[in-house]
């Protein structure tokens, strides 16, 4: 499991029932993900 599976494991663990508060979680996570792979292509690595 790498680093963004486990934290999406944690972000349902901690909302639970809460589908909307782990629905946005997720999505500022994946925006952030691609982010860094944009950041991490820039520095060819």
């Amino acid at each position: 499991m790498n680093t963004y599976e486990k934290a999406i494991q944690a972000i349902n663990e901690m909302f639970g029932d809460d589908k909307w508060g782990k629905e946005e979680c997720i999505d500022n996570l994946e925006l952030l993900k691609d982010e860094i792979d944009i950041l991490l292509d820039a520095l060819g690595a």
